[in-house]
């Protein structure tokens, strides 16, 4: 395992799942981490005692990356607790439907977006100034359920169970 001692992460969507994994691997192995939830206070607070009990630095930060302002409002938060350098962004936190085509209603829609594509791409250009040469910014999705299905008599595709992006 690396060594990521003085190096510091954010994870969104740390307080379960994939995120958690990530949160705690990247604390096990040194690094500073920001541990992000929307909802879930209590299993996110889990998280950072789990990593201060082993000797790791950690930090809940509660923001809702549904909200128009929510990117901007975790970097801001991200930058007043670890100042002007990120290591590490685990861009994980994401919601799902399980809807068909037909069911999807705009508002879905825009919810997913929003929380999906939207939120990444502007907590990323809002840490940039801050991301150090070096720096990993990964994209994960990771879901149960897949956005979106149509109806159909006829064989249904495969429809892949998770994607994850290394940048």
């Amino acid at each position: 395992m690396p060594n990521l001692a003085g190096k510091t992460a954010l994870v969104t969507g740390a307080s379960r799942g994939m995120g958690r994994a990530s949160a705690l691997a990247l604390a096990a192995d040194g690094a500073q981490v920001l541990v992000h939830y929307g909802r879930g206070a209590k299993e996110a607070d889990a998280v950072v005692a789990e990593i201060r009990k082993a000797g790791g630095r950690a930090d809940a930060l509660a923001v809702d990356l549904a909200a128009a302002d929510g990117a901007h409002k975790l970097a801001k938060q991200s930058r007043s607790i670890i100042g002007d350098r990120l290591d590490i962004l685990v861009a994980n936190a994401g919601i799902s439907k399980a809807a068909t085509i037909e069911e999807t209603t705009v508002e879905d829609f825009d919810r997913l977006f929003t929380v999906n594509v939207r939120a990444p791409f502007f907590l990323v250009q809002q840490l940039l100034p801050i991301l150090s040469k070096g720096s990993s910014v990964i994209l994960s999705r990771r879901s149960r359920h897949i956005p979106f299905s149509v109806r159909s008599r006829s064989r249904p595709m495969p429809q892949p169970r998770a994607l994850s992006t290394r940048l």
